[in-house]
């Protein structure tokens, strides 16, 4: 579960090999800049990524399974 600070919004992602990735459906894959962000994240922990070009995009591990 992250929490997306800028909007306040928690949201629930597995990270998948990236052939089943569909971000419809909350898949993401493991090569992309939010599931290369969240491999190896712990609770508590604030990650930082970017897509493409655009500005860093910050998210706060709630918790992990």
């Amino acid at each position: 579960v992250l929490y997306d600070e800028p909007e306040e919004m928690a949201e629930t992602y597995t990270i998948v090999h990236s052939s089943d990735a569909n971000p419809t459906q909350k898949l993401i894959a493991e090569n992309s800049p939010l599931g290369s962000a969240l491999l190896g994240a712990r609770p508590g922990e604030i990650r930082r990524f970017r897509i493409r070009s655009g500005p860093d995009q910050t998210v706060h591990v709630r918790s992990v399974n």
